[in-house]
C-alpha cells in the first residue's frame, strides 16, 4: 500500500504524466489543424456525447482526445495526492516552521488545490454546459427565453482605407437592449462576449457565410452585415467555479509574494 501511495505522490509519476500530454498535445495540435471542420461539431456539443460517436466513425482523429480524457484526470489525481502527501509532512514537522514558512506552504498547498478545481471546472463546461444559436431577424431582436432582445446599435470597424485590408471589417459590436429592462444594454463583440443573468452571449460568424469583405458605398451594409452573424448564447456552469477559483489564487499568490518582499527588504 506504501508503494502505491508513493507513485501516486511522486514528481516522477507528474514528469512522465507531462510528458505523455505532451504528446497527445502535439498530436492535437497537428489534427486540429489539418481538420478543422471536423472538430467544430464539437463546439456544440457536450464531449461526453460528441466522443463515442468520433470513436466509431472517425477513430484516427479521435484517439489523441481519448488519450487526454485518460491522462489528465491521472495528473489531478497525482496533483491532489501529492499535495495530501505535502500537507501531512507540513503537519507532523509544523513546530520546526516559522509561522511565515508555514504561511508560504499553506499557501503553495491552497494553489495546487484550487488547481485541480480549476481542471474540474473546465470538464463541467465541456460536459454540462447548454447552448443556444440565435439568428437576428428581419424585425432586429432574437428571442430569449420569454424574453425579446432588440437590437440597439451596430458597430463596424475597417481596416485603414490606405492598407491591403481596405473594406475587410476589423471588428464588429452590436448593442443588446432586453424588452423587460430598457436601461440594460448588453454590448459585445467578435473578441468581447457580455454576460446577462448567467448566460455568456458571443458574437460568431454564421458558418455558411463567412465573407467579410463589404462594399463601404452599399446603403443596406449593416443589415447585409450583421446578417452574417449570430447570437451563440452559452449557460457555462463550471464558469462560476472557474472564476472563483482563479481569484484565490491570484490572491494567495499576492500575500504569499508580498509576505516575502517585506521579508526581503526587512533583510
Amino acid at each position: 500500500m506504501r508503494k502505491i501511495w508513493n507513485i501516486l505522490c511522486s514528481i516522477r509519476t507528474t514528469f512522465w504524466l507531462m510528458t505523455i500530454l505532451s504528446f497527445f498535445l502535439l498530436f492535437g495540435y497537428i489534427y486540429t489543424n489539418t481538420f478543422f471542420k471536423f472538430y467544430t461539431t464539437l463546439d456544440n456539443s457536450p464531449i461526453l456525447q460528441w466522443l463515442p460517436k468520433a470513436i466509431i466513425h472517425d477513430f484516427y482523429r479521435s484517439w489523441w482526445i481519448i488519450g487526454l480524457c485518460i491522462i489528465i484526470p491521472c495528473i489531478i489525481c497525482n496533483m491532489f495526492f501529492c499535495t495530501i502527501d505535502k500537507l501531512i509532512l507540513i503537519i507532523k514537522n509544523n513546530h520546526t516552521l516559522s509561522n511565515k514558512q508555514l504561511m508560504g506552504k499553506y499557501i503553495i498547498a491552497i494553489v495546487h488545490l484550487m488547481s485541480i478545481v480549476i481542471l474540474i471546472s473546465h470538464f463541467i463546461s465541456l460536459q454540462f454546459s447548454t447552448m443556444f444559436i440565435f439568428t437576428i431577424n428581419k424585425e432586429k431582436f432574437i428571442q430569449f427565453y420569454s424574453e425579446k432582445m432588440y437590437l440597439k446599435t451596430v458597430l463596424i470597424q475597417y481596416y485603414p482605407f490606405n492598407s491591403t485590408l481596405k473594406n475587410t471589417i476589423k471588428d464588429i459590436s452590436i448593442t443588446l437592449l432586453p424588452g423587460s429592462n430598457s436601461k440594460k444594454e448588453i454590448v459585445l463583440s467578435a473578441l468581447n462576449p457580455a454576460l446577462y443573468r448567467g448566460h455568456l452571449f458571443f458574437l460568431i460568424p454564421n458558418k455558411k457565410n463567412k465573407q467579410r469583405i463589404v462594399d463601404i458605398s452599399n446603403s443596406k451594409m449593416n443589415s447585409e452585415i450583421i446578417s452574417q452573424y449570430s447570437i451563440l448564447v452559452k449557460k457555462d456552469y463550471g464558469y462560476t467555479l472557474w472564476m472563483y477559483s482563479f481569484s484565490f489564487i491570484i490572491v494567495f499568490i499576492l500575500i504569499f509574494y508580498f509576505s516575502n518582499l517585506k521579508k526581503h527588504n526587512y533583510n
